[in-house]
């Protein structure tokens, strides 16, 4: 059973949200009209009536009716009554349709468009309970074959009907008409025609189970995409007015790839199709020839108009490929790709038009269908297919993996002081909801240019289009060259706003996940706390800005706001390493400040308040481990802290930045200091023990460290592993083995060895025991 939990691209709309009260401090998004303004995937998110953020669930064995909308679907045609008619649609079994017995008998009848086509497995009618229902009734289903004269001219407002059952003597209230799969068709009209009054009945509803969800439909609004290349040359190509059409739930639009190929090697057509999100997809089907259509082959007939053959099914594909692949990257760049099936058509494939690859649930963003469309071995004569498909059809089970979508810009109308991002959202075990941020104050406005198939083009090759092959334009606006990177996720609600702050714009990036297709994340509201800037034009930089690693060093860091009317009085500034505080000068003079020290921050209140492009200056002294080691400063006013950005805030340094770095190296252990280079384990107070003091640089993350002490044949006399950070690290070693006995007297090796990323180091020291 499927269950909520309890109650990138940058969007290619501007969303400008003016927060909605003058002096309100926060924007929150918690209702499906503010949800409305985010440039959400259409039907791979839904915001709920009640104004909850959820992904949408693909199913299996699903009333195609229930959704009709969604598809363009509804009532095509209604003989009589037609203001009755969409009553059988409204999923009310009291309400109804029933045709007017003063009409012609020929126009009792209904027509439902399903939108698309789907291969339906059963169709059922019910009939109001409260009167007798139709008792002799004609069920009629299309796949929207048009009628052909002789001429080949289609009549596309008159359907063929090619499956075809008579109700007699009904009696029932509900009748199924069960399709046997693949002999049936796939539909998309069904009709509905009463052959005998019956006084007071009417048609209720009208549901046809199909397969489940098609993720291919509706592909663009989707956020998804689909790309059709022949060959290695980009110029083939397929246009996307092409290649959409073995995506769009019509049978009778397909793709072929219609130009002659002729290569003195194999040429391949390569299909890939974006989903939008990362779904666990199970079963694909390529539908390549199942609805009649005129053919003069012979030995390919299965109807007769006039003079004129209809063909059989068929299927043009021969040999092929499917892959999936969920965005994954290989070290080249590329998706790692892996494959479902590689082989050629079988007999069963071509009678019956269409192919079904199932496999298990496996985590899908991007898939791939390579087929070979020339070959060089038999100068096409075998092997070779042009790729018709009418459908390419993909269904998979429960929530996506993983969504991604964005906020769109959000413009708080002038400059404001972003101080924390809040949310409320249900995360079942195995779900999580990934926020990021990121502003700027510029925005870059653009234009792009399509053709009539919604292919881009450039501006030129736009203006040499005749009119009617021109497409739409498109104007965007985007951010300019002052936005900041993406910030890294948020840990918790509450948590301090992460990107540069003031700001006028930001966005903001969501991902649901779920590791179990059954449960999913679902998000309550999402609120934006902000406040009047304490300073304007605030800068903060450091010096010296490159040092040696691990060795202690006297640091300044000078600050300046070009416009800070109110004055501020509290700063704090903050780094990896413990900050030992010297002092504190405003203009160059000494400030009385009152300091409060933590590891790895400085909390300073001056004892009068530092006003507009004042200088301060902040001395100390610390030692840095990691390269591109940033010291971050904050003004801070009560729960209110505003982030100083780097750049240039004094003219007597040259630094114009908040990071710094050491001479590039490739060492991770860096001055290894004994405090004896003899031990004397005798219980004399005097060298008992072997220090080791090591400096750990360009350690982000725990990695394993290892102290052995051998002798020099090689026997290891004592080991100690442990995983550590870049840091100041000490080690002791009593001079014992790993019995806990005194080691013999004599020479050993102290090697210290540590694993990185990307490489292992290795220090060695000679070291003396005696008694």
């Amino acid at each position: 059973m499927l269950k909520f939990p309890r109650a990138s691209h940058f969007a290619s709309l501007l969303v400008l949200l003016l927060f909605r009260f003058a002096f309100a401090d926060e924007i929150r998004f918690d209702s499906a009209r503010d949800w409305a303004t985010w440039s959400l995937p259409h039907g791979i998110v839904e915001a709920t009536p009640a104004g909850r953020l959820q992904p949408v669930a693909i199913r299996r064995n699903v009333d195609a009716v229930a959704n009709i909308a969604l598809f363009g679907g509804g009532i095509h045609a209604a003989g009589s009554n037609a203001s009755q008619a969409p009553l059988v649609i409204d999923g009310d079994l009291t309400t109804g349709w029933h045709p007017d017995p003063q009409a012609p008998p020929a126009t009792w009848f209904l027509d439902l468009d399903l939108g698309r086509g789907v291969f339906a497995t059963r169709v059922v009618l019910d009939f109001a309970t409260d009167a007798p229902p139709f008792s002799l009734v004609d069920l009629l289903l299309s796949t929207g074959e048009p009628q052909i004269d002789q001429s080949n001219t289609s009549f596309n407002e008159v359907l063929v009907f090619r499956t075809q059952h008579r109700f007699k003597k009904n009696a029932s209230h509900r009748v199924v008409f069960e399709l046997d799969q693949p002999i049936h068709t796939p539909i998309r009209y069904v009709r509905v025609k009463n052959l005998l009054p019956v006084e007071g009945a009417r048609l209720a509803e009208i549901s046809v189970e199909e397969f489940g969800d098609n993720l291919a439909l509706n592909l663009l609004e989707r956020s998804g995409s689909i790309h059709i290349q022949i060959g290695e040359d980009a110029d083939d190509d397929v246009p996307l007015g092409n290649a959409i059409q073995l995506a769009d739930g019509d049978f009778f639009t397909r793709f072929r790839y219609g130009r002659a190929v002729r290569s003195p090697e194999d040429v391949w057509g390569e299909i890939t199709l974006d989903l939008g999100a990362i779904y666990w997809i199970d079963w694909i089907r390529l539908v390549s020839g199942i609805v009649p259509r005129p053919t003069n082959r012979p030995g390919a007939v299965a109807g007769i108009i006039g003079d004129r053959t209809l063909s059989l099914r068929r299927f043009d594909l021969n040999l092929y490929e499917v892959l999936t692949s969920d965005g994954s990257l290989a070290p080249d760049g590329s998706f790692i790709w892996e494959r479902k099936f590689l082989n050629r058509r079988s007999g069963t494939n071509y009678r019956q038009g269409f192919a079904d690859h199932a496999f298990p649930p496996t985590a899908t963003r991007f898939l791939r269908l390579n087929w070979l469309i020339w070959d060089a071995n038999c100068g096409g004569n075998c092997g070779a297919a042009s790729g018709i498909l009418e459908e390419l059809m993909i269904y998979g089970r429960g929530f996506p993996r993983e969504v991604q979508f964005g906020s769109g810009l959000i413009d708080l109308g002038d400059d404001k002081n972003i101080t924390a991002l809040r949310w409320d959202a249900d995360t079942p075990p195995g779900t999580a909801v990934e926020i990021r941020s990121r502003s700027g104050n510029s925005l870059d406005l653009d234009v792009a240019y399509h053709d009539k198939n919604g292919k881009s083009v450039t501006a030129a090759r736009y203006e040499k289009l005749i009119p009617s092959f021109r497409g739409r334009i498109d104007t965007t606006f985007s951010p300019g060259a002052d936005w900041s990177p993406w910030s890294n996720i948020y840990s918790a609600s509450g948590t301090a706003f992460l990107s540069p702050s003031p700001r006028r714009y930001l966005e903001l990036d969501l991902r649901l996940t779920s590791n179990d297709p059954l449960v999913a994340a679902a998000l309550d509201h999402i609120t934006l706390e902000f406040s009047p800037p304490l300073a304007e034009g605030l800068f903060g930089e450091i010096f010296p800005s490159q040092v040696e690693p691990g060795v202690e060093h006297e640091f300044s860091y000078f600050l300046q706001a070009r416009s800070a009317p109110r004055g501020f009085d509290r700063i704090a500034l903050e780094a990896p390493s413990a900050l030992h505080f010297i002092e504190a000068l405003v203009d160059g003079e000494s400030a009385a400040v009152v300091v409060d020290t933590t590891k790895g921050r400085l909390g300073l209140h001056f004892s009068a308040p530092i006003r507009s492009r004042q200088l301060v200056e902040l001395r100390f002294v610390t030692s840095v481990f990691v390269q591109a080691t940033r010291f971050i400063a904050f003004l801070e006013d009560g729960e209110i802290r505003q982030r100083v950005d780097p750049g240039n805030a004094s003219d007597h340094v040259a630094s114009d930045s908040d990071v710094v770095r050491f001479a590039v190296g490739s060492d991770l252990l860096k001055n290894l200091v004994l405090n004896t280079p003899v031990v004397t384990p005798n219980g004399d107070g005097i060298n008992d023990d072997l220090r080791l003091s090591v400096h750990v640089v360009n350690v982000l993350e725990p990695r394993p460290l290892c102290l052995r002490l051998g002798d020099l044949s090689g026997r290891i006399a004592y080991e100690h592993c442990g995983e550590i950070r870049a840091g100041e690290l000490v080690l002791v070693w009593d001079g014992r083995d790993h019995t806990g006995k005194r080691v013999a007297p004599g020479a050993y090796i102290a090697a210290l060895q540590i694993e990185g990323d990307a490489r292992q180091q290795s220090v060695h020291r000679a070291v003396a025991v005696a008694y």
